[in-house]
């Protein structure tokens, strides 16, 4: 508990040194706070401060594990996607899903993890992911709320 603690500070730590860049929609509190995030931080966490931060504090192999995901979505998301991008996001995702027993144990295997080996189709299907996700809805959501007061 206190090693998890210690490597938490760490993160903590590394993600407070980051000079977030002025376009981005909101800064990313601490992983201490991970409970308490929006999808826009997730998503900001996965393709841009996950590596920075992760990279020597997790293990190597679990690093190169979850490395696999980021470049996977990382290219899912982009604005537009090559043939041979999306094949590689494809085999990226394979990978990591295959690798999640080893790593993880059994009970890493979810649904949810089977469903990531079908974004790439998701992608051939109806083009990058951002194109029909849900950022933009939940921010609306916020400005909609401000309007209403009250019990009426």
């Amino acid at each position: 508990c206190l090693q998890y603690k210690r490597k938490l500070n760490q993160c903590n730590e590394r993600l407070k040194r980051i000079d977030i860049p002025h376009d981005f929609s909101r800064t990313v509190k601490g992983l201490d706070h991970l409970q308490q995030w929006k999808a826009s931080e997730h998503r900001s966490w996965l393709l841009y401060f996950s590596l920075p931060v992760l990279h020597g504090i997790l293990p190597d192999p679990y690093f190169t594990h979850y490395s696999l995901l980021v470049e996977a979505m990382h290219i899912l998301l982009s604005e537009s996607i090559s043939t041979a991008s999306l094949l590689s996001a494809e085999r990226y995702l394979h990978l990591f899903c295959q690798n999640m027993a080893t790593l993880y144990g059994d009970d890493a295997c979810t649904m949810n993890s089977h469903l990531l080996k079908h974004l790439p189709d998701c992608v051939r299907n109806w083009g990058p992911l951002w194109a029909y996700s849900c950022f933009s809805f939940e921010s609306m959501n916020g400005h909609l709320k401000a309007h209403f007061h009250g019990t009426r």
